[in-house]
């Protein structure tokens, strides 16, 4: 399977040819191009921008996210943070032991544990970049500049931002702690136990909300890349789990309904809340 990302705008072969000329300790007089179709004059002048924001920035090219932060651009930086938002939840997906509803084979290391424990692991991986989410909105609530300036002119983020984006989580996680239930007691759990597992499985959102919060809090030149972290590793989920499960019982109609309906339901939630 391949995730292809990509950004299309103006001047996304400026900051490109910047950062390969730092990387590859080329002069930008050799790497620069026309892009969209410069003039000769125009060629001449992204040259000089080229040169003039590698002199005065001095990128470390022992240091990528140094060479990212300073000539990289945003665009790039939420390429960067994706991919590694994805990467890391295919690690954990490789690495922790799960079994998804909707299926019987086991994914992850070999391991002798029960299929309701596996089925309550595979919840907890999708808990992760849930958590990851909610920090970064709580990390970027304390850093709105920062936003302000991502979103070119915007009102930046704010709490109430923050606790649109939570309230969101728990919604979606209602009917995540529901599957697990209903598939434990279907395994011959007791109602108790069953609700005490549905429960339990949302337990790492806050181990993923606390690392999202600190690197969004702590380094707000991070905080594009914290932003894309977490919307990749959740992509990865929906891609590789959600959508596959959602139209595996020929339901996919209605999944698709449901998907659209919650979405809407968003839209209205934002407009509550602000």
């Amino acid at each position: 399977h391949l995730l292809a990302t990509g950004e299309m705008g103006i001047g996304n072969t400026t900051t490109t040819t910047a950062v390969t000329c730092t990387l590859l300790r080329r002069n930008p007089q050799e790497l620069t191009g026309r892009g969209a179709g410069l003039s000769d004059e125009g060629l001449i002048r992204k040259r000089k921008a080229i040169e003039k924001a590698l002199a005065v920035n001095r990128p470390e090219v022992s240091d990528p996210v140094d060479v990212l932060a300073k000539v990289g651009g945003f665009d790039l930086a939420g390429l960067c943070g994706l991919a590694l938002g994805a990467a890391f939840l295919l690690g954990l997906d490789k690495v922790l032991p799960h079994l998804h509803a909707m299926q019987d084979s086991v994914e992850g290391v070999d391991t002798r544990w029960r299929r309701s424990a596996l089925l309550v692991a595979a919840m907890a991986l999708h808990h992760i970049p849930e958590g990851l989410a909610v920090g970064v909105g709580y990390g970027a609530a304390a850093h709105p500049e920062a936003i302000q300036a991502l979103q070119a002119g915007g009102s930046g983020a704010d709490m109430a931002t923050a606790v649109l984006l939570t309230a969101s989580i728990m919604l979606q996680s209602l009917p995540e702690g529901l599957v697990v239930a209903l598939a434990l007691r279907a395994e011959g759990c007791s109602a108790r136990q069953s609700f005490f597992w549905g429960v339990a499985s949302g337990a790492t959102a806050p181990l993923g909300a606390l690392p999202g919060a600190l690197a969004a809090t702590l380094a707000s030149g991070l905080l594009p890349i914290a932003l894309a972290f977490a919307a990749g590793a959740m992509i990865y989920v929906v891609l590789e789990e959600v959508i596959p499960e959602a139209n595996a019982s020929g339901n996919g109609n209605a999944a698709t309904i449901a998907a659209i309906g919650g979405i809407c339901l968003v839209v209205l939630m934002e407009c509550i809340f602000r």
